[in-house]
């Protein structure tokens, strides 16, 4: 068996007060910052509609945590330490 590049989803709140506080802008830089650090096999993102933490925001929830990010630099500090962290499932090989 061989390992498997871990895999981190990443959801970002598009309401429109995280979407104004800047998730706005992370969305737009994150298929560039995805593509620059070579994850494409190893994150996947989608948006996700308000979870009523609207007052702390701009929300992104990695693998279903929330955490508070205000910018794109934040954002990937945050999936290197996920990525880091989370453990490498096995593939059969050939």
């Amino acid at each position: 068996m061989m390992p498997v590049s871990p895999h981190l989803n990443i959801e970002l709140c598009l309401g429109s007060s995280c979407y104004c506080r800047g998730n706005g802008g992370i969305r737009a830089g994150l298929p560039d910052l995805i593509a620059r650090r070579g994850w494409h096999e190893s994150v996947s993102i989608k948006g996700c509609l308000c979870r009523e933490s609207c007052a702390k925001g701009p929300m992104v929830f990695l693998n279903g945590v929330a955490n508070v990010v205000h910018n794109i630099s934040e954002l990937e500090k945050l999936i290197e330490i996920e990525l880091r962290r989370t453990p490498c499932p096995m593939q059969e090989e050939g």
